[in-house]
């Protein structure tokens, strides 16, 4: 959630045109994001987020392309602190490309131009909303109010905040409709055919498997244990309470991608077998 709403830093220093001024933080960054995001798929992200946008415009999502019909969204997201609609056009890179990657690295869809409109304000105003936010109890509908506090009406006329704003949109909209709260950080694949260990965030923000309580940590370890034997027909089944943590919750599904990423550095195309349930 931090880097959704909160990547101006990096976005802003990663203009490679200043690289060799920046901390090495920073130049790490650039490395990573072209290593991880090529050319062919920047292009098709670019694509992905033009169709993305028509898809909401056709819908009624968005009654036109201003930044202030990008602001009546966030401010329905206040309101309902959750945005639901049907989405029935698939998008590949925006499902399925790794979180940290898109986070971190879809400033490479902007031109450098585009990039250069970010000032010093739009930092600090990031800064500033990652404190607050990092204080409070972590909801789409409290990162849309701060957005909205922090930035101005001609803000949103600029490409990273309607870039941005398409990624927020989808990642809300697309989240398991038990939490009602915000981004899924990995994918999610229904299947039938595989073995899977069930795994259970109760409303008291406690992991369980086989009803026996587990830290983040035991519980990773298990799952680990679970899907190496056999990973490409084993997944993780999940539900979540609807009482359970906006914050527990991102931190779960973090740990399912992390092991997913282990095992992956061994394995070639390893599938990501997640199947979310509806909590009773």
């Amino acid at each position: 959630m931090r880097q959704i709403f909160f990547s101006i830093a990096i976005l802003a220093a990663s203009n490679p045109m200043v690289a060799q001024e920046l901390p090495k933080i920073f130049e790490e960054k650039v490395a990573f994001c072209n290593s991880n995001l090529s050319n062919k798929q920047v292009i098709q992200l670019r694509k992905e987020l033009n169709d993305l946008e028509n898809f909401y415009l056709l819908n009624g999502f968005l009654t036109d392309k201003s930044g202030s019909s990008y602001r009546a969204v966030y401010e329905q997201i206040v309101r309902e602190n959750d945005l639901i609609f049907k989405m029935d056009t698939t998008f590949e890179l925006l499902h399925n490309l790794e979180y940290e990657v898109y986070t971190g690295c879809f400033y490479k869809v902007l031109t450098l131009e585009q990039m250069s409109q970010l000032t010093t304000r739009h930092l600090e105003a990031s800064k500033k909303m990652w404190r607050d936010y990092e204080q409070s109890n972590a909801t789409p509908g409290l990162a849309a109010q701060l957005i909205l506090e922090n930035f101005t009406e001609d803000d949103f006329e600029l490409e990273y905040f309607r870039v941005s704003a398409l990624l927020t949109f989808y990642r809300i909209a697309s989240s398991p409709p038990t939490l009602n709260m915000g981004v899924a950080k990995i994918e999610v694949k229904e299947q039938i055919d595989i073995e899977t260990i069930q795994v259970i965030l109760n409303q008291n923000d406690e992991i369980l498997i086989d009803n026996k309580i587990f830290t983040n940590a035991q519980a990773a370890q298990s799952i680990y244990e679970f899907l190496i034997a056999n990973p490409e027909s084993r997944g993780i089944e999940f539900t979540a309470s609807r009482g359970a943590s906006y914050e527990t919750y991102l931190k779960t599904t973090a740990m399912f991608d992390s092991l997913y990423s282990k095992l992956a550095s061994g394995i070639f195309d390893i599938p990501k077998n997640i199947i979310f349930r509806e909590s009773n």
